[in-house]
């Protein structure tokens, strides 16, 4: 699943926790985190000139960051599901389930979580669950 799914190597690596929502005949959701210490921000479309919210063509799809680095503990370095199982909360049960279980004895703020090669449905979930 992973290497098909989720790209071909580049998305796990040892120091990577791997979180799988099941169901009871297969896997249906599957996060993929690590520890990190600091992240640089997104800057949203519309403060980059876009207002729609669409990622800027003008610039190749790029996507921009602030300079100023920030302070984050866990980064999401994918979420996976297959499409017919979208929309059912699944990919924050695994949000929810990380922010419990990263750290023994620790529950991450939702502010403490990065996440990164955002599509545009992640980013709407990222968003969506941070507040920001």
């Amino acid at each position: 699943m992973t290497d098909i799914d989720l790209g071909n190597g580049w998305i796990i690596h040892e120091h990577c926790k791997v979180y799988l929502f099941t169901s009871p005949q297969r896997i249906v959701g599957c996060l993929v985190a690590e520890a990190i210490k600091e992240v640089s921000k997104v800057i949203s479309c519309s403060s980059a000139g876009n207002s729609d919210g669409r990622l800027d063509t003008a610039h190749g799809g790029a996507i921009f960051c602030e300079d100023k680095a920030v302070t984050a503990v866990c980064g999401i370095r994918a979420i996976w599901m297959p499409s017919s199982n979208r929309r059912k909360r699944i990919a924050r049960q695994l949000l929810d389930a990380v922010r419990k279980s990263f750290y023994m004895g620790f529950v991450l703020e939702h502010s403490q979580l990065a996440f990164s090669q955002l599509t545009t449905a992640g980013m709407a979930l990222a968003s969506g669950h941070t507040g920001s």
